[in-house]
């Protein structure tokens, strides 16, 4: 049986993974820096809540926002194996305000203090053990060959190897324990803990970036692959990476294109609005990160209640933002429909009148003449 076209099926998936990560790197070197910082919310938000629910955490966004807020539990029934997640918030927060990174560091920075979710009972246990998650993975990640390497596959074959013997990151085996009740004994199955994979999605990603000179670093969920680890081929173990990879940078590149559109409409001139007004920083946070309570925006932005209340109002009177309530308090999003991420630009005045526009043309006409005749040409005839 010929493995051929097995082989010719791995290289196109190779190649779509590397264009489609090329794509992305291309495309961050010409962005705003507008862009990149809704970007950079974007892709804290978006590891976080893949975070969570690698954990086991079921939620939708809106709960998620919610939760982070502080006024509502992140969902009705936590799982028994899942860890804090407030704690692995804290610890994805807190490793990415470390980076040498002035848009998305700051970023999580900030976000470190608008983050009002309520800690479980572990309390200091838990917040030790997700920060202890995060460490392991940065020395797994440090031992890495080098990541000047243009080929992001070889990273992560080298990636899943050290995976593949990783006592932290190697998904646990489920265990049973024998319960007595009514004089009878059951076997009961306890599910295994997750894989902590986000923390190396987390530093990969940076690594990756890194190694690309990308001007933004930013987590990539979805890059290590719990397949990998079944696969004791080590061909095949290298084959698990760009699935990974495709599917991360096609996600990124998605949220990339799509904050371009929000931060245009965020930065749109607004008839009465001052240049140096601080309301697009607001709507940043927004378009970014997502739903927020303004007692947030204000740790956010440094600024008082006042001044914030001052920017949602200009913002509600355009309908850019709307308010749900939770709990009595209000979680302001952005209301921003497609028609208004598409709308067409203006096309600016021209410098010239129309009177001297015709003067160049007539210029231009007489000059394709003289060249005609001098040339034994016939004359040009504009309107062919």
């Amino acid at each position: 049986m010929s493995l051929r076209p097995d082989n010719d099926r791995f290289k196109a998936r190779d190649a779509d993974a590397v264009m489609t990560f090329g794509q992305l790197c291309g495309a961050l070197s010409y962005c705003s820096e507008a862009t990149l910082r809704v970007f950079a919310g974007q892709a804290l938000r978006h590891a976080l809540i893949s975070a969570l629910r690698q954990e086991g955490h079921a939620f939708t966004d809106m709960r998620f926002h919610a939760w982070f807020a502080g006024l509502t539990t992140l969902s009705d029934e936590s799982p028994r194996h899942a860890r804090d997640p407030r704690s692995v918030c804290s610890a994805i927060l807190t490793e990415v305000a470390n980076w040498d990174d002035a848009i998305i560091g700051r970023l999580a920075e900030q976000l470190k203090t608008a983050l009002l979710a309520p800690l479980d009972s572990s309390g200091h246990n838990a917040n030790a053990e997700a920060h202890r998650i995060v460490e392991a993975a940065r020395m797994l990640v440090r031992g890495l060959p080098s990541a000047d390497s243009p080929a992001p596959l070889s990273d992560l074959a080298a990636l899943h190897d050290a995976l593949a013997s990783s006592i932290d990151f190697a998904p646990s085996e489920r265990t049973t324990t024998r319960l007595a009740f009514a004089n009878r004994q059951f076997d009961v199955a306890i599910p295994a803990p997750q894989a902590p994979l986000w923390a190396i999605d987390m530093l990969a990603g940076r690594h990756l970036c890194d190694g690309q000179g990308l001007r933004i670093a930013f987590p990539m969920p979805g890059l290590a692959r719990l397949e990998a680890f079944g696969m004791t081929d080590g061909l095949r173990r290298r084959q698990s990476g760009a699935p990974g990879l495709l599917e991360a940078a096609g996600k990124m590149l998605s949220q990339l294109r799509s904050a371009h559109a929000l931060a245009s409409f965020v930065h749109a001139p607004v008839p009465g609005r001052r240049g140096s007004s601080r309301a697009p920083m607001l709507m940043e946070l927004l378009a970014g990160f997502g739903p927020l309570r303004s007692r947030q925006i204000e740790t956010m932005l440094g600024a008082s209640r006042l001044g914030v209340t001052g920017m949602i109002e200009s913002w509600e009177a355009q309908g850019a933002i709307g308010r749900t309530t939770i709990s009595g308090s209000h979680l302001l999003e952005l209301r921003a429909t497609p028609r208004d991420l598409q709308r067409p630009t203006a096309p600016e005045p021209s410098a010239f009148s129309a009177g001297a526009l015709d003067d160049y043309e007539a210029s231009l006409e007489a000059i394709d003449r003289l060249l005609a005749r001098r040339n034994n040409l016939p004359p040009v005839d504009d309107e062919d």
